[in-house]
């Protein structure tokens, strides 16, 4: 699974890739620790295995 964060500013803050997420609130938790001290816009999440991605705010809510 690939993690990218997105400051206010809608530019990329930090992107990772890790395996071990169960659920969503998993995945929000590490990329609020990943934005550190910056304000989060939103997150982008991608399962290559599952061909699936989508966009969330930082409270989990999807983005169309």
């Amino acid at each position: 699974m690939k993690v990218w964060v997105f400051g206010c500013d809608r530019k990329l803050i930090k992107s990772a890739a890790d395996s071990g997420f169960r659920n969503m609130s998993e995945v929000l938790s590490y990329a609020n620790c990943m934005a550190g001290d910056k304000p989060v816009d939103h997150i982008r999440v991608s399962n290559g295995n599952r061909g699936w991605c989508g966009s969330y705010t930082i409270y989990g809510r999807e983005i169309d």
